[in-house]
């Protein structure tokens, strides 16, 4: 009841972030790169990594299967 579903992706799919260069354990500059302090690309998938990051870190597999969450509910914040 305490394995979250960000652990489990983290185990089997790698990082959460969708690009290498918000990610927090996989940094990568991307290679055409000119500003990364300037890039609206990263700083929109930095929001959406972080995002999926706060849902997926506080939600648990006992929570997912248990709960109506699946009915199109929210899990509670």
């Amino acid at each position: 009841d305490q394995i979250t579903l960000g652990r489990i992706l983290r185990i089997t799919d790698g990082p959460i972030a969708p690009l290498p260069c918000p990610s927090r354990v996989a940094y990568r500059r991307c290679a055409d790169c000119k500003s990364e302090a300037n890039c609206e690309i990263r700083r929109v998938f930095a929001q959406v990594a972080e995002s999926a990051r706060e849902v997926l870190d506080r939600t648990t597999i006992a929570e997912a299967v248990t709960s109506s969450w699946g009915n199109g509910s929210s899990p509670a914040p």
